[in-house]
């Protein structure tokens, strides 16, 4: 039969097809693995909502509230926030000083911790004496004060800087140098050119002018 001969023909020459293009095939996969691995990389790093994930930042160490204090703002004033200060209110006080935003001090000398604060809330600002009274983290609360947030730049500002007369900078007599003076004991409250003393007498609090060097 003639057909024979080139059947085989065609057997042949199917048996010899080179396999290049199956090789070619398997090194293809190669780009699709590491864009595959690219893909998981950048949804790591993802939020659901497809916008990258922020990094942290760093928190001013004077706005970390002691533990005592803000577990208890946590149970009683539900959403609370420190109110923004106006930087040159922020540089009113030396890193080592306490302030501007709250205090712990010991306010009627009974050898216990106690807290003031400053609270904001929709458009106002707060002032908030704790009283300790006991081991078991619970406070007597004052409130001292209220005043309407000082508009800046369209943001509200509270007017107050909080701070310790106990850590008050006074020059010595030549002028040069500086010491700390326990002058007084309650806090103080320091609104533009103007500081109040807040002492704990006879079970409340009492207010008065206060002059000082260095406010």
């Amino acid at each position: 039969m003639r057909w024979f001969p080139l059947y085989l023909m065609l057997l042949l020459m199917a048996s010899c097809q080179p396999k290049e293009a199956t090789e070619a095939g398997l090194v293809s996969t190669g780009p699709d693995t590491l864009q595959l691995d690219e893909t998981i990389d950048s949804a790591n790093n993802t939020r659901q909502d497809g916008t990258q994930a922020p990094t942290a930042l760093p928190e001013d160490p004077k706005q970390q509230l002691p533990p005592t204090l803000e577990v208890y703002l946590d149970q009683t004033h539900g959403l609370w926030q420190l109110p923004e200060l106006r930087p040159k209110d922020i540089t009113r006080l030396t890193q080592d000083q306490q302030g501007p935003y709250f205090l712990q001090t010991d306010l009627n000398q009974d050898n216990q911790l106690d807290y003031v604060a400053q609270l904001m809330e929709r458009d106002s600002v707060f002032l908030y004496a704790f009283i300790s009274t006991g081991p078991d983290e619970a406070f007597k609360e004052v409130l001292l004060d209220q005043r309407p947030l000082v508009k800046l730049d369209g943001e509200g500002i509270s007017p107050w800087v909080l701070c310790l007369p106990q850590e008050q900078q006074t020059q010595d007599k030549s002028g040069k140098g500086t010491s700390a003076q326990a002058t007084a004991d309650g806090f103080l409250v320091l609104e533009d050119e103007n500081t109040t003393l807040y002492q704990w007498r006879k079970g409340t609090f009492r207010k008065s002018p206060y002059k000082a060097a260095g406010f």
